[in-house]
């Protein structure tokens, strides 16, 4: 390792330095540089693999899972109108069709409070089709005295584990959970919602109508609904959703070790500084004895961190760029994450190497 010797630095001087020694051959820190040049696309390439899987698994569950197709009401003015129940009952009758109900609006009744959070209690009139039981809506039969009989989606049941009550803050009013959301409703999207189900006759009309089929019937299925629900003037849309397990692949990858390999790697990194740091603590010593300043000395090794990291994002975006451009994975957002761990391991190093400058001259030199 060549130091310059100068007792005094300009900026541009230690800029000019600092790329002199993360870009020369043999130089320590120029591993670093070259580190963080394969972490980014590494990184890039694990999260498109890994969405890949995702994609895949849900598109397995898509095949083995139900379609649920939502049909709301259309007017001549294009406002909402009710979609007519008899119509929706009938198609039960259609090939690969195996539910057919209808539901209202749902209407906001209060918040519930639980662990810091406000859940939304909403009352829904449903097709008794769509009911386990009739004690699941009969407040006399309810387990509980005096409490309302509520689902909870399937999400929230899991957040919410063995809870059974729920009472409203600045409220006489008890809820008493006798299960979650039947698939239909979940699909319709009130899945991370409380809901008072509440009777309503088959044969009413409602604001939907919900149609479950099998995936192998669509969209002949789709066709037939959206031309016999449209009965009255009324035109009819329907909205296929696809109904997945509880734990969504995607939900379930948010939960997985895996995913924060990023920040492991923003750890790795930053230790692997502490290392190269260390072994050239005789480097950094003879700096110091021809003149360069502790203050000096911090500016380099930061100015040499700066380009590494800044190494490290650009290899990530471009990664992330050639990967969505031509493997068409949408790995962009995970980018994000790999700019948090730059950012945090470049902190992180910089009090490394901030110690390492503010040492004492001999105290360098003696570790070679």
């Amino acid at each position: 390792m060549t130091v310059t010797p100068r007792r005094s630095w300009r900026f541009d001087g230690l800029l000019r330095e600092a790329v002199r020694n993360v870009t020369t051959p043999g130089s320590r820190i120029r591993v670093a540089l070259l580190a963080a040049v394969l972490l980014g696309p590494c990184l890039a390439l694990f999260h498109a693999l890994e969405w890949s899987r995702l994609d895949s698994q849900v598109a397995r569950l898509e095949q083995q899972g139900w379609t649920t197709i939502i049909v709301t009401g259309n007017g001549a003015d294009g406002e909402p109108a009710p979609v007519d129940g008899a119509s929706c009952a009938r198609q039960t009758s259609v090939s690969g069709t195996v539910l057919a109900a209808t539901a209202s609006e749902a209407t906001f009744v209060q918040f519930a409070e639980y662990g810091g959070r406000s859940l939304p209690v909403v009352n829904l009139g449903v097709d008794p089709s769509l009911l386990p039981s009739a004690a699941s809506i009969s407040q006399d039969t309810s387990p509980i005295a005096g409490a309302i009989p509520i689902w909870i989606g399937s999400r929230l049941a899991l957040q919410l584990h063995d809870l059974t009550t729920l009472t409203p803050s600045g409220s006489t009013t008890r809820y008493h959970i006798v299960g979650t959301v039947p698939d239909a409703l979940r699909a319709a999207g009130f899945d991370e919602n409380v809901v008072v189900p509440t009777p309503i006759l088959a044969t009413s009309s409602a604001a939907r109508c919900l149609v479950r089929v099998i995936p192998s019937a669509m969209p002949a299925a789709l066709t037939h609904v959206q031309a016999a629900v449209a009965t009255n003037g009324v035109t009819a849309t329907a909205q296929p959703v696809i109904r997945l397990a509880d734990a969504h692949p995607y939900e379930t990858y948010l939960g997985r070790v895996s995913r924060l390999l990023t920040v492991g790697a923003g750890v790795g990194f930053a230790m692997l500084i502490f290392a190269l740091t260390r072994s050239r603590s005789s480097e950094i010593g003879l700096y110091r004895v021809v003149g360069t300043t502790a203050l000096q000395m911090g500016i380099l090794l930061g100015l040499e961190l700066s380009l590494i990291h800044a190494a490290w994002v650009a290899s990530a975006t471009i990664a992330a760029v050639l990967i969505t451009r031509f493997i068409d994975q949408p790995v962009l957002a995970s980018v994000g994450y790999q700019y948090a761990a730059a950012a945090a391991g470049h902190l992180l190093s910089m009090l490394i190497v901030t110690h390492t400058a503010t040492r004492r001259v001999d105290g360098l030199l003696k570790d070679r």
